[in-house]
């Protein structure tokens, strides 16, 4: 199960409905934006029985900023940031190094 949280704020739109100006339009507009998600992941039956799937972190957190003109063009800077997850469902931290780097990373140990 999980939990998911957004939201988005207009800036230009937020600062005209605090000052108490209308506009019917808006030439520039610049949002901020984020999200959170909160994930319980746990496989149920099998041999994998009870573990973490691949690719479910714990929690995933999206924040951005969007900068709109005249609904023509629109650029947008995004980040993502996400807890540890798993590749593979039997929660192998080290699972395919050895096939991809052929062998240990440098100065680490097992």
């Amino acid at each position: 199960f999980g939990w998911d949280i957004a939201f988005e704020v207009d800036l230009v739109g937020a600062t005209y409905a605090l000052s108490g100006e209308s506009k019917d339009t808006q030439d520039h507009r610049v949002s901020v934006l984020g999200s959170l998600t909160l994930l319980d992941a746990e496989l149920h039956g099998g041999a994998q029985d009870g573990k973490e799937p691949q690719y479910a972190p714990d929690h995933l957190l999206r924040t951005g900023l969007i900068y709109r003109w005249k609904d023509r063009s629109k650029v947008a800077l995004l980040g993502t940031f996400l807890s540890d997850h798993y590749a593979t469902d039997d929660e192998d931290l080290h699972a395919g190094n050895s096939q991809v780097l052929g062998g240990n990373l440098p100065g680490r140990s097992e």
